[in-house]
C-alpha cells in the first residue's frame, strides 16, 4: 500500500522555482522534441541541482528552439549561440553538423537562473550556461 495522506492538499502546487542565482547542476536528461508549430524542433534539457544547498536535487528545465529556416537570422543566431554556450560549459566538442543530444546527459556545469512570470506564475528561466570553475 502507498500512503497518500496529504496528496489532496499538495494538488495543484506544481514546481516552486528556486531563487535567482547560479547553481551547480547535473544534466539528467536531454531530448529533441517537435515544437507546437510542427515545423521547428527544440532541445529540452533537464537539470538537477547538485550543490549541497537546500535546493539540492531540485529540477530545473530549459528548452532551446533549434535553428530553422522559418526563423529570423537573429533568432537563429541566438539559438545557435545558446547551444554553443551549452557545449562550452559542458566540455562537449562539436565536430561536423550533427550533435547527439544524449552527449550532454550526466555532465556537470553551472547555470545562471532567474525567476520570471509565465501565465501568472513564477517559474525559473535559465539565462546562461557556465563551465565549472
Amino acid at each position: 500500500m502507498i500512503n497518500i495522506t496529504g496528496l489532496q492538499a499538495a494538488k495543484g502546487e506544481g514546481f516552486k522555482p528556486v531563487p535567482a542565482g547560479t547553481y551547480v547542476v547535473n544534466i539528467s536528461k536531454t531530448e529533441v522534441k517537435p515544437c507546437k508549430d510542427g515545423q521547428k524542433q527544440m532541445l529540452k534539457v533537464n537539470f538537477r541541482i547538485n550543490d549541497g544547498s537546500e535546493f539540492n536535487g531540485k529540477p530545473i528545465f530549459d528548452q532551446i528552439v533549434l535553428p530553422h529556416h522559418s526563423m529570423s537570422e537573429t533568432a537563429n543566431e541566438m539559438s545557435a549561440n545558446k547551444v554553443k554556450r551549452l557545449c562550452l560549459a559542458t566540455g562537449v566538442e562539436v565536430t561536423g553538423d550533427d550533435l547527439d543530444p544524449n552527449t550532454f546527459t550526466g555532465r556537470t556545469l553551472r547555470i545562471e537562473v532567474t525567476v520570471r512570470q509565465y501565465e501568472g506564475k513564477d517559474q525559473n528561466e535559465v539565462r546562461d550556461y557556465l563551465p565549472m570553475e
